[in-house]
């Protein structure tokens, strides 16, 4: 399954909005995610999996999605947009921080 658009944001380095529009990238056939240590690589593909999936690897089984929050927002935002046979479906997960403890929602 190849994602078609991702937009992230207060995840881990990606305090404001960013989309990753991977219909653009791979038009030429081939992409590649490279950058600094700490430049939100890992960000992008754990991103499409918490989306997906509700956890991620890094966080292992417990439920500590709100390690993911950005510190400085107050809200975490996934949306990954991936094809479907008939239409395009989107996956997505909302985490609000209010005060101190983190509400999720997916859809």
């Amino acid at each position: 399954m190849k994602p078609l658009k991702l937009t992230l944001q207060g995840i881990y380095s990606y305090r404001d909005k960013y989309v990753v529009d991977f219909e653009a990238l791979t038009e030429a056939g081939l992409f590649e995610i490279f950058g600094p240590t700490g430049s939100g690589k890992s960000t992008i593909l754990e991103a499409i999996s918490f989306a997906l999936y509700g956890k991620t690897e890094r966080l292992g089984e417990q439920y500590r999605n709100y390690n993911m929050m950005n510190l400085r927002s107050k809200e975490m935002f996934i949306e990954n947009e991936l094809p479907r046979r008939k239409h395009s479906g989107v996956s997505k997960c909302i985490l609000f921080r209010e005060k101190a403890f983190v509400n999720y929602v997916a859809s």
